[in-house]
């Protein structure tokens, strides 16, 4: 019951499921292999709910369990290894994830061959990371062999040829391609909309990820309109606090500042923060989150007011933390500092 619940977005009966089951399972000294699949997909559901802490401690155990029955080369320790490593790249643990990803990979190649269903679902994932890291060629190479597979094995219409398109339109989004990048999002929107239905949160991602692509093509209307249906399936469907919601929030900000808009973005850049404060997140994803809330208050306010001097508290923390990712992205860097360079912050500050 609890997967049902969890395949149809339904997280928190999909959470009590699994729970109970846990507990019946720890109660009655169930087998160690049963035990293996009770903790993975405990952790898969605190993994969609953002409790990712909690989400590796499952994942974990589930590993230590296959592989104490199975020893360390099974298929089930392959997945037990990339659930671990989903977990470890959203906590920001980047070296662990890869070795993770990779681990899972060589795994699964020897043991089912490099072009089955399963060394594709390595593949993916691996692609993603290194599309986090601005690793793009490797990341487009992984995600075009990955897109191979699955439609030559599954068909061009599964669900998980839509993950492809998520990924190759990601990297053809940061590439500047922008086009391309459309086209892979429209796919993978229809794909989730013909599978999953129209309120699913999964079709969420894929309206996202095309706003945001249409923003810097500067069709701002048709951005906001993808944006606030976005926004609408996830908090139906996760909650007003998940972090998914952050991308969503933050992305219509940026549409709204694009349109001179300052005073409705703010709103939404304080939503995005107060979600990704206090959570482990990405370096990356915080100094985004800054960067754009500074925006927002630096051009909402007027010289000398306490927003303006929070703005440039903000821009500190947005450039802190993108050094602090250790991405190889000197243009980015360099955006951070002139902004506030250009604003008369001191780019020596952390901004606390």
């Amino acid at each position: 019951l609890g997967i049902v619940h969890q395949d149809a977005a339904r997280l928190d009966e999909a959470l009590a499921h699994h729970e109970a089951a846990l507990a019946l399972g720890q109660s009655a000294g169930a087998d160690p292999l049963v035990m293996e699949v009770l903790h993975g997909n405990y952790g898969n559901t605190l993994y969609e709910l953002g409790r990712l802490h909690e989400a590796y401690e499952n994942h974990e155990r589930a590993l230590e369990l296959a592989i104490g029955v199975l020893g360390e080369r099974h298929p089930a320790v392959a997945i037990d290894l990339m659930n671990l490593a989903r977990d470890a790249e959203k906590l920001g643990s980047i070296a662990k994830a890869r070795e993770l990803y990779l681990r899972s990979l060589e795994l699964r190649e020897q043991l089912v061959g490099p072009d089955s269903r399963a060394a594709g679902e390595s593949l993916i994932n691996l692609a993603v990371l290194e599309y986090g890291q601005l690793e793009l060629e490797q990341a487009r190479g992984h995600g075009e062999r990955a897109l191979a597979i699955f439609e030559r094995k599954l068909g061009p219409e599964h669900p998980y040829v839509a993950i492809a398109h998520n990924n190759l339109g990601n990297i053809a989004h940061e590439r500047g391609e922008l086009d391309v990048a459309l086209r892979h999002f429209d796919q993978m929107r229809a794909i989730y909309e013909a599978a999953y239905g129209a309120e699913h949160p999964k079709l969420a991602i894929a309206l996202t990820n095309s706003a945001n692509v249409l923003v810097q093509k500067g069709e701002l209307d048709e951005a906001i309109v993808r944006f606030d249906r976005a926004i609408a399936i996830e908090e139906k469907a996760l909650g007003p606090e998940h972090p998914s919601l952050a991308f969503d929030l933050l992305g219509k900000a940026t549409a709204l500042l694009d349109k001179h808009d300052a005073a409705a973005a703010v709103p939404l850049a304080e939503r995005a923060l107060a979600i990704r404060e206090g959570r482990v997140f990405d370096p990356n994803e915080l100094s985004l989150t800054y960067s754009t809330l500074a925006r927002g208050l630096w051009e909402s306010s007027r010289e000398g007011s306490r927003e303006r001097d929070r703005a440039l508290q903000l821009g500190r923390r947005a450039l802190t933390s993108w050094r602090a990712s250790g991405i190889d992205d000197s243009a980015r860097l360099a955006k951070y500092e002139t902004w506030l360079r250009e604003r008369g912050g001191d780019l020596s500050l952390s901004g606390g």
